[in-house]
């Protein structure tokens, strides 16, 4: 089995990624989305030709109302920095996949 490769794509803001997004779209490039990388082994093998872009600098706690049991996060953060982040006020997601530490929101979604 082809193993896809890391990707060299890497925005690195909201605001760049839409311009990748944008950029793929009207060049007709598909793009295979890719996080932390450790399960790109599942599931169905990504179109040959897509190009992989990595959610990996997208990795911030954007906004966090512990009041209001919400947070906003992008898809590079790491389910253990999001759970650490709510544990300081005594919350957590009820979510336990393999290697926390490693596997991204973006990812395990």
């Amino acid at each position: 089995m082809n193993q896809p490769q890391p990707p060299t794509l890497a925005p690195g803001s909201a605001a760049e990624l839409a311009e990748t997004l944008a950029a793929a779209a009207a060049a007709g490039q598909p793009l295979t989305p890719w996080g932390a990388g450790t399960l790109q082994h599942l599931g169905g093998p990504p179109s040959p030709d897509a190009q992989p872009i990595s959610t990996a600098a997208l990795g911030r706690i954007v906004e966090y109302a512990p009041a209001d049991l919400t947070i906003t996060a992008e898809a590079g953060v790491t389910l253990g920095e999001l759970q650490a982040t709510l544990r300081q006020r005594g919350q957590w997601l009820p979510w336990d996949p393999a290697a926390p530490e490693q596997a991204t929101l973006g990812g395990l979604l």
